[in-house]
């Protein structure tokens, strides 16, 4: 890999982004790229054009566990790295942030990001892994370290017991009652929510008021018509979870991460 080129929260216009490396014995194609920001479109809050109801809550019961990778090689290993989660248990799922999967379907956890390399003895830093198993069966898997090429690595894997996670789903039902069909994007804004409580599945923010939002897959709304988005919360207070809702319309001003990544092989 040659370069990784990452746009943030970048003012609007159109950008070039180049390649460039310095290493030796590589050979890269001639690589144009193009990028446009345009200024983001301000939301609209559809207060008294829908109706929404809750149901009540259920709890989801997850395991958490944390691995860590020391480099048992002779040489320094350069990231990406990740630990591929072969077989495992049927059914359960990996809940937490992954970097994909392998050809074979194992999830991918990435230990060492791009550009950092992990020394010869050396350890990485924690990574936590969040799962779900509503099976009956004991959750296990097998843990291989890989590269970005999915060729295994000399390295030592070491994972913690399994702590429990409990979370809180409710699912909220969204009317249009506006007379009208509704064009989206929506975004339903988790309002007033509990101190030190958090969205799990939220997606970005409400431009007015930072408060966590998730993303509808809807389109577009007909009149009368609704549809359901999930919530799912994590509350370690000892106080009542509690919060309102708002539906929003219109392009999120929190612009996503660009992250291009360039590969070139050695001629």
């Amino acid at each position: 890999t040659l370069n990784v080129a990452t746009v943030n929260t970048t003012p609007s216009g159109t950008y070039t982004l180049s390649v460039a490396t310095s290493a030796s014995g590589l050979s890269v194609p001639p690589v144009g790229l193009s990028l446009t920001i345009n200024p983001p479109t301000a939301v609209l809050d559809l207060a008294g054009q829908v109706t929404t109801s809750n149901s009540g809550f259920t709890d989801i019961r997850r395991r958490r566990q944390q691995l860590t990778v020391k480099n048992t090689s002779t040489a320094a290993l350069s990231g990406p790295l990740y630990v591929a989660l072969d077989s495992l248990t049927p059914g359960a799922l990996v809940t937490s942030t992954t970097a994909g999967t392998t050809t074979t379907g194992s999830p991918l956890i990435e230990v060492v990001p791009f550009g950092q390399t992990l020394g010869v003895d050396a350890t990485t830093t924690p990574v936590t892994v969040e799962f779900e198993n509503p099976t009956p069966n004991n959750l296990s898997y097998t843990a291989r370290v890989v590269d970005v090429d999915l060729i295994e690595t000399g390295s030592q894997i070491t994972a913690t017991g399994f702590t429990e996670v409990i979370s809180r789903r409710q699912q909220v039902t969204i009317t249009n009652s506006s007379g009208s069909e509704l064009s989206g994007p929506f975004y339903l804004s988790i309002e007033g929510l509990t101190p030190g409580a958090v969205v799990a599945n939220a997606t970005t923010v409400a431009p007015d008021t930072s408060a966590p939002m998730v993303g509808l897959a809807n389109a577009s709304l007909a009149n009368g018509a609704t549809t359901t988005v999930i919530l799912e919360f994590q509350n370690p207070t000892p106080n009542p979870l509690a919060f309102t809702t708002r539906l929003l319309q219109g392009t999120t001003p929190v612009r996503p991460l660009l992250q291009k990544i360039i590969k070139g092989r050695k001629s």
